[in-house]
């Protein structure tokens, strides 16, 4: 099979660059008026993907941020594999803390919702999840996520800042549609 093409930027660096300074300002306010440990958050990524947005996510924040990472694996190619590995949840202790999960994109919401049972163990103050891309699934009603930069209304592959398609693409400084995908 040919590699797939880079098809029409979806969302430009600059699209990218405003939403995200949104969505910092919008999480500082919604901290700062947090009862216990307000002014902190804790941000655990989840990687590889989420690590451009969560960057620049963080330096848009005006509080006290800690960054937690864990990894997830659910793909392979195109496709879900219907599960999700995860590795590097035994070192957090986010007891007490306000965490932010901080995903690039929740489709069919499979990580998160097997991501935040663990995360919940751990007894938190409060949990919430952030994610750059609300996916096409997502519109229709799987796991809604507390804070969304970008809601996508049909059903495209998409790769860049973060983004991949078996570990290619992810340094793209705009998000585009991959063509020829097969899903």
């Amino acid at each position: 099979m040919a590699k797939p093409s880079l098809g029409p930027v979806l969302f430009s660096q600059k699209q990218i660059a405003s939403r995200v300074y949104t969505l910092g300002c919008q999480i500082t306010d919604d901290y700062r008026k947090m009862t216990f440990g307000a002014g902190q958050v804790t941000l655990v990524g989840v990687m590889k993907g989420s690590i451009m947005f969560l960057a620049d996510l963080a330096r848009e924040i005006e509080l006290d941020v800690q960054i937690e990472l864990v990894r997830a694996e659910s793909y392979h190619g195109f496709a879900s594999t219907g599960t999700v590995a995860f590795s590097g949840l035994a070192h957090l202790n986010l007891t007490g803390r306000h965490v932010l999960v901080v995903e690039d994109i929740i489709d069919s919401g499979l990580t998160v919702q097997q991501l935040l049972p663990h995360l919940q163990h751990t007894q938190p103050a409060s949990l919430a999840v952030c994610t750059l891309l609300g996916g096409y699934r997502t519109s229709l009603g799987a796991l809604q996520p507390d804070y969304v930069g970008f809601q996508l209304t049909e059903k495209a592959f998409v790769v860049g800042y973060g983004l991949d398609y078996n570990n290619q693409y992810r340094n793209l400084p705009d998000i585009r549609i991959l063509k020829d995908a097969e899903e």
